[in-house]
């Protein structure tokens, strides 16, 4: 088994449960790909692990956007809702097959900004959102599979799927 590591801040790597997850894995055999920021994913794993929080998450699900990759949360903050496993955990989870592939809705936009650093980021597991930068309204055009939306005149749009929407409830308590 092939397992891709993302790891959103280094100095997670002294985490003593992390580094317990790692040999775990590769003493059972498993090829272990360490990915940081930057990093793209080249290979095609069996398995993408998070470590992190949420944010993390949700950085690493635009690595496996548009392939058939699942993505498993490890926890190295106090609460995630998308990252909830303890890296303690996740060895004997993924060695034993113990573990549910949770399938969630990623949204894809075309976005014609002419800025290369928004363009190439097309996809989104929470949302996206268009916003004005300055005084004026707003006239957004927007389609769903092709079918055309009213014109909608607003200081901007938040477009979400059910994981962001989630997301926002608990942030508000």
């Amino acid at each position: 088994m092939i397992v891709a590591i993302y790891i959103g801040k280094k100095d997670a790597l002294r985490d003593p449960s992390l580094m317990e997850l790692v040999s775990e894995l590769k003493e059972s055999g498993c090829l272990v790909k360490m990915l940081f920021e930057g990093d793209f994913l080249e290979d095609v794993p069996d398995m993408l692990l998070s470590v992190g929080g949420d944010g993390t998450f949700l950085y690493a699900s635009k690595l496996v956007a548009g392939r058939d990759i699942p993505v498993m949360g490890v926890n190295t903050g106090r609460l995630g809702f998308l990252s909830e496993n303890r890296a303690s955990d996740v060895a004997q989870a993924i060695l034993s097959g113990d573990y549910m592939v949770e399938n969630r809705a990623m949204l894809q936009a075309e976005i014609v900004s002419g800025n290369p650093e928004i363009d190439s980021w097309p996809y989104a597991l929470n949302e996206f959102t268009v916003h004005r930068s300055g005084a004026a309204m707003l006239g957004i055009q927007a389609s769903i599979d092709g079918v055309l939306l009213p014109t909608y005149w607003a200081d901007g749009l938040v477009i979400s799927t059910s994981s962001g929407s989630t997301a926002y409830s608990l942030s508000v308590g």
